[in-house]
């Protein structure tokens, strides 16, 4: 079983907009995990992605603008002081995103909110099911200690550890040869991480 699916954007030759639209978002002020997932989105790794922004992200405005910008569907949520990011290849896919936020707040994270997200942010299937705890996992080893080249993680499941690390290396592969630089700068935040182990 194989994760690595082609990416249309895997070659070296990207339109001038993608290229301009990667070099902005290298210079956002947030942090390098972020800029990351922002890239995989915009390179059609991923479909989707969410996160948290904090102070040290800079304005959430900024971002905001600079990912629309850059072609890609971006939903700001501000609740209590705190902003929630979803960023996503369609407008389908916000709404889908949005509508199971609401699900979380009537109800605990049920199993289905897992199995619906990971595939909304383009997480393979064994992952997600290692991670909702239906198949064994690999525990809380993090990507980078199984391969420490990587700029991504999730949870792997013990059956299917290397076809899933094999898309987190072409996710990885991505980075490298689009935003360079980036890569370098994630790489060394993780062999220091490693290093501190």
């Amino acid at each position: 079983m194989s994760f690595d699916k082609p990416n249309p954007l895997s070659t070296k030759e990207l339109p001038k907009q993608k290229l301009d639209a990667i070099a902005r978002i290298e210079q956002l002020p947030c942090g390098v995990d972020l800029k990351i997932q922002f890239l995989l989105v915009l390179l059609e790794a991923k479909p989707a992605m969410t996160s948290s922004l904090t102070t040290r992200d800079g304005s959430p405005e900024a971002i905001v603008q600079t990912l629309r910008e850059a072609g890609l569907y971006v939903e700001l949520e501000t609740q209590d002081h705190s902003n929630s990011l979803i960023v996503a290849q369609t407008p389908e896919a916000i709404q889908e995103i949005l509508s199971l936020h609401v699900q979380r707040e009537k109800h605990p994270l049920p199993a289905e909110y897992h199995e619906h997200y990971g595939k909304l942010v383009g997480y393979p299937q064994t992952a997600i099911d290692a991670f909702s705890g239906r198949i064994p996992s690999m525990g809380e080893r993090a990507s980078w200690e199984l391969d420490p080249d990587l700029v991504f993680s999730i949870t792997y499941s013990q059956a299917h550890c290397q076809e899933e690390l094999e898309l987190m290396r072409a996710w990885t592969r991505l980075i490298q040869q689009h935003a360079p630089n980036l890569y370098q700068e994630a790489h060394k935040k993780r062999l220091k991480k490693v290093a501190k182990k």
